[in-house]
């Protein structure tokens, strides 16, 4: 690979793709293939201990419709099957790649089927 470059020089192109590359706006690869499988389990986990937190929330609020810890609780309850997306979005962008529409629907896909399941488990 002779390019006319010294050594000096081939080093600092290198770091400058590397800067470049940290840059917030530069482009990232998508979600690893070997990731995908295991996203609507991580949507499901996530959505479940967020629905779980919703539900102690609902069972210790006084009986007034209107409490405060019973509202909290059921709007928990809603925003649940996409609690998964923030921290899987920062564990992305830390390994270098970004979270796309299709990896979102994955973890929706298992939040929502967390969320179905609790509801139908604590209303009986």
């Amino acid at each position: 690979m002779d390019d006319g470059l010294s050594p000096a020089a081939r080093a600092l192109e290198r770091a400058g793709r590397r800067i470049a590359a940290a840059h917030p706006g530069a482009p990232r690869s998508p979600v690893p293939r070997l990731v995908l499988p295991f996203l609507p389990v991580v949507g499901a986990a996530l959505a479940a201990l967020t629905g779980l937190v919703a539900a102690g929330l609902v069972a210790v609020a006084p009986d007034g419709a209107t409490s405060l810890p019973r509202v909290l609780g059921w709007l928990v309850f809603l925003v649940a099957p996409f609690s998964a997306i923030p921290p899987v979005a920062v564990w992305l962008r830390h390994v270098g790649s970004r979270l796309d529409g299709g990896a979102t629907g994955l973890l929706l896909l298992g939040g929502m089927a967390a969320g179905t399941i609790l509801s139908l488990t604590l209303t009986r």
